[in-house]
Formats: structure tokens, sequence, C-alpha cells
């Protein structure tokens, strides 16, 4: 499934590169809105590796990827409405041990306020 791929790229990444301080549980809330806003840096990164076993093959690929989520989670963190929202589902994903699935509600709410931009 699409939605597994792109969050297995996003831990790979979280990995192997630094992410302007954001945790996992961070990360992971932003996974949709990262694979939503850079599907083509994420696809370069996903094929790459693919193809690649050597990690450093990769790299210029993931770095792309990680300029790009670091965009995201900025503006997630620069708007009050998204940045609650965010803080939100961030603290249920800790409090769920990262089950998305307890935190249906929270993630609606960041994608509602992450649009309203």
């Amino acid at each position: 499934d699409e939605s597994r791929k792109i969050h297995d790229c996003l831990i790979v990444i979280v990995a192997t590169q630094e992410m302007s301080g954001a945790v996992s549980t961070e990360l992971l809330a932003a996974s949709f809105l990262i694979a939503e806003t850079c599907p083509d840096s994420m696809k370069a990164f996903m094929e790459c590796k693919q193809k690649n076993m050597d990690p450093e093959a990769c790299l210029k690929h993931g770095s792309l990827v990680t300029n790009c989520a670091n965009e995201v989670v900025k503006k997630i963190r620069s708007e009050a409405n998204s940045n609650y929202a965010f803080k939100l589902l961030s603290s249920c994903l800790n409090d769920n041990g990262t089950d998305l699935s307890k935190c249906k509600n929270e993630l609606s709410a960041l994608h509602a306020a992450f649009e309203k931009k």
C-alpha cells in the first residue's frame, strides 16, 4: 500500500538525516502532509533505494526529501492552528505507541488546519 511505503520511506530518512528538531511522533504526524507536499523527491528517493543497496548512493535524494520535509514541518509550526493540531496529534501518537488508527480525529484536525493556510 502506497501510504505504508511513504511511511517506511520517512522512517529511513529520519534514521539517516537531521530533521529540524522534530521527534519521531512529530514526523509520523506530519508524514501524510510531507507525502502530499514532497511526492517527486520521495518517489526519486524510494526508486533509488530499490535500485541501490549502498546507502551512500541515495544520499542526494534523501537530502532533497529531508529539506522538503523540514519545510513542511516549519510551515506547520509557523501557523497557530496547524501547530496546535500538530501538537495534539503528536501527543496522541506518543500516548498510543504511534498507533495512527487511535488518532484519526487529531489527524483530520491537522489536515483541516493545514489546508486552511
